[in-house]
């Protein structure tokens, strides 16, 4: 397991921010840690970070426990919290230098290295940039680059998604898709399920410091067998639309502002058989399965307690 928790606890002046956690993450998973606000959502994430001590239980990162190898946990891991700052005055190529050189990357490598972050964060026309010039997304991006720096096996990313507009949320879940296809393990808090069903594939709620849900992203959803999706074609609307409506596995199919909604008969493998003939025939602009059903799963896991 990438990441293991066996009875995490953790009180702030008497108030019990983790009572007990228990879950197991496996390698290479994109776990999103979920709860109402004030739920422990932050503090798990902190102490697997090796910034807060718990006070009972153990966590191991990679294979290192937090309590006895935090030096070997944070070579272990990229760590992305909800706010951070950036220092001004440095263009991006110098703040990632300046992060490299604090993890002793040797500087021959240094130079391709940060090209190839650049790359994958898609910042490349930006290198020469001033970091405080940036948008938000954008150093949303910068700040996972500089997570990945070391090239950690385990990201930990605290509300990465919150404040960004709608265009910059699905960048950011592409970025998190492609991170997992790269084997990364990741465990990424969100209180919006419809981020956390475009790239997560596990999920543990948190309610008042508890664990009261875990295991794969579809188990938290109803269990009718039915898959929501929703599709934006980038033209030939229409095409899409019939080819829809011959399809033996498509329920309830209905056209909202541009978009197709149905649901799909059937588990993930269904859902991809669909895509993939879809895809086969029109351009897509996306296609996903949508979050409302998880958002209902959430509601009935949890009550909105908070510590």
């Amino acid at each position: 397991m990438s990441v293991r928790l066996r009875d995490l606890r953790k009180h702030y002046a008497g108030q019990k921010a983790l009572d007990g956690v228990t879950a197991e993450i496996p390698a290479g998973e994109v776990c999103g840690l979920v709860g109402p606000n004030g739920a422990g959502k932050s503090t798990l994430l902190k102490i697997l970070a090796t910034l807060v001590r718990p006070d009972a239980g153990s966590a191991e990162v990679a294979g290192a426990d937090v309590r006895r190898q935090p030096d070997l946990v944070r070579a272990r891991i990229g760590y992305l919290p909800e706010s951070f700052g950036v220092y001004e005055g440095m263009d991006v190529e110098e703040y990632l230098e300046f992060f490299a050189l604090a993890y002793r990357i040797p500087k021959g490598r240094r130079r391709a290295l940060i090209g190839d972050l650049l790359s994958l964060v898609d910042l490349t026309s930006k290198r020469d940039a001033d970091v405080a010039s940036l948008s938000r997304g954008m150093r949303q991006r910068l700040g996972l680059a500089r997570a990945l720096v070391h090239d950690p096996p385990v990201l930990l990313l605290d509300e990465p998604t919150s404040g960004l507009d709608p265009r910059a949320r699905l960048e950011f879940g592409a970025l998190v898709r492609e991170l997992r296809s790269l084997k990364k393990t990741v465990l990424v808090s969100s209180h919006l399920l419809e981020d956390l069903a475009e790239f997560c594939t596990t999920v543990i709620v948190l309610e008042k410091g508890k664990l009261v849900a875990s295991g794969p992203l579809g188990g938290l959803a109803p269990t009718d067998g039915r898959r929501p999706v929703e599709v934006e074609v980038l033209e030939r609307g229409k095409d899409a639309e019939a080819l829809l409506a011959g399809e033996p596995a498509v329920r309830g199919l209905e056209r909202d502002d541009g978009r197709l909604r149905f649901e799909v008969d059937g588990g993930p493998e269904e859902v991809a058989r669909v895509h993939q003939k879809l895809a086969a025939a029109v351009p897509l602009l996306w296609f996903r399965e949508r979050g409302d059903r998880l958002l209902e799963a959430f509601l009935r896991h949890t009550k909105g307690e908070v510590s």
